[in-house]
């Protein structure tokens, strides 16, 4: 087993900028960024719908469980597996990608070593996002839910329960891959 595979790879600060970042690097960095900010500013447009609507007695504060769950589908939007899939699968793509080219070049030199930290960072973003995937749909059901009830618009529910469990794959095929690039906590 070379050190690579052992997880000893250079600290974070001796990795500077000295070693070139390559285009598969910054490209999955990017689709990691790029979904960051997706995410914050459809929770953050979540979080501000009732300050529009106006505030209530309701539930949690809003005016009532139809605007919760208005505030949960803007929130959760971004979870949607139409666009969610593209960053979550398109970064860890990358992210193998350079794992497995630097680990076959000889992953063992300082170069090698670096790539690979960068990528394993990569696939622990991916991690959390993928959790979070699951997550927001599951709100986006819910927010369905409350503002439309099966009863009154089937096509409707059935979107949202199709949209909640693509969310729900693509957080476990995310969480599933990225565990398997990371190895098993004792190879770390």
């Amino acid at each position: 087993m070379s050190t690579v595979d052992a997880g000893e790879y250079l600290p974070f600060e001796e990795d500077s900028f000295r070693i070139p970042w390559e285009l598969a690097e910054i490209l999955a960095w990017g689709l990691v960024l790029i979904f960051a900010v997706v995410i914050a500013t459809g929770v953050a447009s979540g979080a501000v719908f009732d300050a529009t609507v106006g505030s209530g007695n309701g539930a949690l504060g809003f005016a009532s469980s139809s605007v919760l769950g208005e505030a949960f589908q803007l929130g959760t939007s971004w979870a949607e597996p139409q666009v969610a899939t593209v960053f979550v699968l398109g970064s860890l793509g990358l992210a193998w990608w350079q794992m497995e080219s630097w680990t076959a070049d000889g992953g063992e030199t300082e170069e090698g070593a670096a790539h690979i930290r960068r990528a394993r960072a990569v696939v622990k973003v991916v991690l959390v996002i993928s959790l979070l995937c699951g997550l927001g749909g599951v709100l986006f059901v819910i927010g369905h839910s409350l503002v439309t009830t099966p009863a009154e618009n089937w096509s409707v529910f059935v979107e949202s329960v199709g949209l909640t469990i693509g969310s729900l794959l693509l957080g476990a095929i995310g969480i599933y891959a990225s565990v398997r690039l990371l190895g098993s906590p004792g190879e770390n």
